[in-house]
């Protein structure tokens, strides 16, 4: 994960192949690379996904008011998305990787993290029961700090 994450900076460029897989994504035609692997779509529904701000508005507001939309998570990490760019596959949340000691706000691309295998098997998955929550209520007090 800590490949995957941008310290608090936008993408300088949108990833144009990235983002027109994602827009296949959304319009349902698109085969999802790992889908079966994974046993659940990376990416959540159409209506649910419209729900999560876009990453500009989640990233003006200060991080103990962002509220957390999608939770995705290895064996060793947890990403927590605040907004999300249907048009280019970014993010904008919390990572926490608890083994590294590492935790931070910043910037994550979905879709290289829907792509991510370790042995052929895929490395990230969506929490099917997630629900959309406060940010102070998941994260410690002192790393609600952007």
């Amino acid at each position: 994960m800590i490949g995957l994450l941008r310290r608090l900076q936008p993408p300088a460029t949108p990833n144009e192949p990235a983002a027109t897989a994602l827009l296949e994504q959304l319009g349902a035609q698109r085969l999802e690379p790992s889908r079966e692997l994974r046993g659940h779509d990376f990416f959540p529904p159409r209506r649910e996904l419209q729900q999560v701000p876009r990453t500009v508005t989640a990233y003006r507001r200060r991080p103990a008011v962002r509220v957390l939309h999608l939770h995705y998570l290895s064996s060793y990490s947890d990403c927590y998305v605040a907004g999300f760019d249907p048009r280019t596959g970014w993010a904008v949340g919390y990572t926490n990787e608890p083994r590294l000691g590492l935790h931070d706000w910043g910037w994550f691309d979905l879709n290289v993290m829907c792509t991510v295998r370790y042995a052929g098997v895929p490395i990230f998955r969506r929490d099917l029961a997630w629900r959309p929550q406060p940010a102070r209520t998941v994260i410690a007090p002192d790393r609600l700090a952007g």
